[in-house]
């Protein structure tokens, strides 16, 4: 397996290989032994950063102890070398008292530090009961993970920031005495110094807080382009990662008339962000970040004037109290749960200066739905300009200032500030513009009259009323856009991914990756092995 690692690494930049190995047959030692040798400076120099990965917190578990039992003559070099990174709030459940006493007073005399020590006391009565049930203390722990972590983390974040602007200050601070309890509370502050990383797949794909730095994901992070990336329980990955989207996809939703009508309504009244439109200034240059501005502004007017967007939408009264949804996988269909087949209809009231929504039985003018393809034209126009503006502002950054790296979350940040949208409306579009910026421009489809399931994901969209926004409906719009392939496509475009699973190449859908998918859009950068390996492995595993 080490040869056949060592190939692919020397072959490649970037891609995905793929051992099918019985279990048992020692596809996790065998990895152990690569780390092992690559930490020793024995192989593999040419890469920036190995990453352990499985969805089974023992497999993490295990190939840290075990790695960590071969290097026992070493334990500095180890040490200095491997992080086991934890997700936040278990980390914090795991050290809070033991490092209690020596956390300054400038921080446990703050409520968020009181109300977290309070509920992981809690945490810790509860769990310490055998006969309560997991699923209970679960539920404790994830409201500690969603509700108490959070805020305290966040306070420790401006405390160290107190005079310390950049983030070699604020990595100094860290080995004062004042301090040095950090480390263990949040290990995550150590991923920059450690050359081997090793975490479950949830905490891979989640967002990384390093604490003296802007949090990101690992698929933007900066030592994960050029790394080797070891997937173990190959297919298994997959659902941990459609699970994460869903969950996703739950938190984040927006006013889709909302933001439109923000962005269309702030574009009229600012001055063009110049500054962020790096490259040429030519406006007919169709490559620079200035056409794609200037377009999309044009864009999102054309369609502001079309449909009177500067009225409120309103749905008129519904006797039936029936619900409608509009699904959105590239054409629209309409979902309501009567047993009728409705069609949503709108018509201007000039009166109240609204646009009524109406569910009928026919709808002969196709006025909705063709309002609903241009907004989310115009919003997906949006999505790819600040994904172009951003991909070439990040560069020309870093260029200029190679001490201080700036990474991609930080640059899409920068770039939508300038259009002075709600902060929950920029939590939600981050991600989407990441992961835009993130494809492969060869996986990309270029027939607009084409659709890729894999690649665009889908959306619907839900029609809301409340008493807080009586003379309003909001237009809801959930967007699932990450689904397991693209992850996976972006990944490989990044890293040298090595699937290990005794199932790895299963073909089905459902409990792997679409394998035929993957290697049509991979091409040559879907690593083989060759007969002469795939015979040394079977013989290994008999």
């Amino acid at each position: 397996m080490q040869d056949t690692v060592t190939r692919f690494v020397n072959e490649k930049q970037n891609g995905l290989m793929l051992f099918e190995m019985p279990t048992g047959s020692g596809k996790t030692y065998q990895a152990r032994k690569i780390i092992g040798k690559y930490i020793k400076g024995e192989i593999l120099q040419n890469i920036p950063t190995i990453f352990y990965v499985s969805p089974l917190i023992k497999n993490v578990d295990d190939i840290y102890s075990e790695l960590r039992e071969d290097f026992q003559d070493d334990l500095e070099t180890f040490d200095a070398s491997v992080l086991r990174l934890y997700p936040n709030a278990e980390c914090v459940v795991k050290y809070l008292r033991d490092i209690e006493n020596r956390i300054p007073f400038s921080i446990t005399n703050k409520q968020s530090f009181k109300e977290l020590k309070q509920q992981v006391d809690l945490y810790n009565q509860v769990s310490s009961r055998g006969t309560i049930r997991n699923s209970t203390t679960e539920a404790y722990l994830n409201n500690i993970r969603k509700t108490y972590e959070p805020p305290f983390r966040r306070d420790l974040v401006r405390e160290l920031e107190k005079n310390c602007r950049t983030k070699r200050e604020r990595k100094k601070k860290l080995q004062s005495k004042e301090y040095s309890w950090v480390k263990e509370l949040y290990p995550s502050c150590m991923t920059d110094d450690r050359k081997v990383i090793i975490m479950t797949m949830s905490k891979f794909i989640a967002v990384n807080d390093p604490i003296i730095d802007k949090a990101y994901r690992f698929i933007s992070y900066s030592k994960t382009k050029g790394a080797l990336i070891f997937l173990d329980e190959f297919d298994a990955t997959k659902s941990v990662v459609l699970n994460q989207e869903i969950e996703r996809c739950k938190d984040y939703k927006f006013n889709l008339v909302k933001l439109f009508q923000q962005l269309s309504g702030n574009l009229k009244n600012m001055k063009d962000p110049m500054s962020i439109l790096v490259g040429s200034k030519d406006p007919i240059d169709r490559q620079s970040p200035l056409y794609a501005y200037t377009q999309m502004k044009k864009v999102i007017f054309e369609i502001q004037e079309e449909h009177n967007l500067d009225y409120r939408f309103k749905l008129e009264s519904n006797e039936e109290r029936d619900k409608c949804f509009l699904f959105d996988d590239f054409s629209l269909h309409t979902i309501s749960t009567s047993d009728k087949n409705k069609r949503i209809s709108i018509h201007t009231d000039n009166r109240t200066n609204h646009i009524n929504i109406s569910f009928v039985a026919k709808d002969e003018t196709g006025n909705f739905n063709r309002l609903m393809q241009q907004l989310k034209g115009a919003i997906n126009y949006f999505i790819k300009c600040c994904a172009m503006i951003s991909r070439d502002y990040l560069n020309d950054y870093n260029d200029k200032y190679k001490d201080e790296k700036m990474n991609i979350e930080q640059a899409v940040s920068t770039i939508l500030d300038q259009f002075n949208l709600d902060e929950n409306i920029n939590r939600t579009l981050i991600p989407i513009i990441v992961n835009d910026m993130s494809i492969p421009v060869e996986s990309r489809h270029r027939d607009i009259m084409k659709t890729d399931f894999s690649l665009d994901g889908f959306k619907y969209y839900d029609f809301e009323d409340d008493i807080v926004h009586n003379e309003t409906t909001s237009i809801t719009m959930c967007y699932f856009e990450n689904t397991p392939e693209k992850f996976l496509l972006s990944l490989t475009n990044i890293a040298r991914v090595v699937g290990l699973s005794a199932t790895a190449t299963v073909e089905s859908v459902l409990a792997n990756y679409d394998l035929n998918y993957i290697k049509k859009k991979l091409g040559n950068n879907y690593h083989e092995l060759t007969s002469n390996e795939k015979q040394r492995i079977k013989k290994k595993a008999l």
